[in-house]
């Protein structure tokens, strides 16, 4: 048979027969080259002229129309854009990512996730796809070999394939004023431990400092309940600065307080403080009252 015994049917753009070929006259494969568009292929057996039965078999009344459809999809997915479900993560924190897609699901199979696609150099996994809203979303969990990212853009390097294969452009523009810390504060100090009593409300017991191995780390300080919170009430914290509530309400002795630091991703460290007041101390600060009485 010749290519003029077929011809082509469905939704596709483009693409002519190209070729007609049998080994035994019985089963034949036709080529078809130069489809361009999307949609659906067909072969068409239009004319029977000429063709006859093979011994045992019925000759054909008909010609026969798209027996075999194929759907032709040559269209990538392209990224649209990459979110993240949060702006802060810290150390083992549950990194989500969603991928919009441009336009709609081309309705041939669920799209996957490209083998090796990337965030902060961190592999994804956990790929699900949403065909209603043309988008995935996959995860990866901060670890200490995470790349730390301190309110900077996160890397990307991320790639989608709908279910023929087809391949998206690696998406890697990257995802603006995240922070991934993925240190834990290792430390907090306090450069003085001694309360003036005629420092009057509020007054300075000495300024806390974290020791972070990130650069670039900013702290929150508060105190908290727990071991050695024993006299939080009469103190407080204002920026990095521990501060008594009222020096004179206090009493000589030793006073305990229970402090957290916070970076900038949420890790914490917890550190107990033990501060002084002197009987010396106390006494000069009522005579000089006394006298001024």
């Amino acid at each position: 048979m010749t290519s003029g015994k077929f011809s082509l049917s469905g939704t596709r753009t483009g693409g002519s027969i190209s070729s007609v070929t049998s080994s035994d006259n019985i089963t034949w494969m036709v080529t078809v080259s130069g489809v361009t568009g999307d949609g659906t292929l067909g072969v068409n057996l239009s004319d029977i002229s000429g063709i006859t039965a093979v011994s045992g078999g019925a000759a054909l009344t008909s010609t026969r129309n798209a027996d075999q459809t194929t759907t032709i999809d040559t269209t990538a997915p392209t990224i649209s854009n990459v979110t993240l479900n949060a702006a802060t993560y810290k150390l083992g924190s549950t990194v989500t990512a969603t991928m919009q897609l441009s336009g709609s699901y081309d309705g041939n199979g669920a799209y996957t996730l490209g083998t090796g696609s990337t965030l902060d150099g961190m592999t994804l996994t956990g790929w699900s796809y949403d065909s209603a809203n043309n988008r995935g979303t996959a995860t990866f969990t901060v670890t200490g070999s995470t790349t730390e990212v301190i309110n900077g853009s996160v890397a990307t390097g991320i790639v989608v394939k709908d279910a023929l294969g087809n391949a998206s452009t690696t998406y890697s523009s990257g995802v603006p004023s995240i922070t991934i810390d993925a240190q834990v504060p290792t430390d907090i100090a306090l450069n003085n431990n001694s309360i003036s009593t005629t420092g009057g409300a509020n007054a300075v017991v000495g300024n806390l400092s974290t020791t972070d191995v990130t650069t670039g780390e900013t702290f929150t300080y508060t105190l908290v309940a727990g071991a050695g919170a024993t006299d939080n009430a009469s103190f407080n914290i204002s920026g990095g600065n521990l501060r008594a509530n009222d020096p004179n309400a206090l009493g000589a002795g030793t006073y305990s307080v229970r402090v957290r630091s916070t970076d900038a991703g949420g890790n914490t460290f917890e550190k107990v403080f033990a501060s002084s007041t002197s009987e010396v101390e106390l006494a000069r600060f009522r005579r000089e009252r006394f006298a001024y009485l």
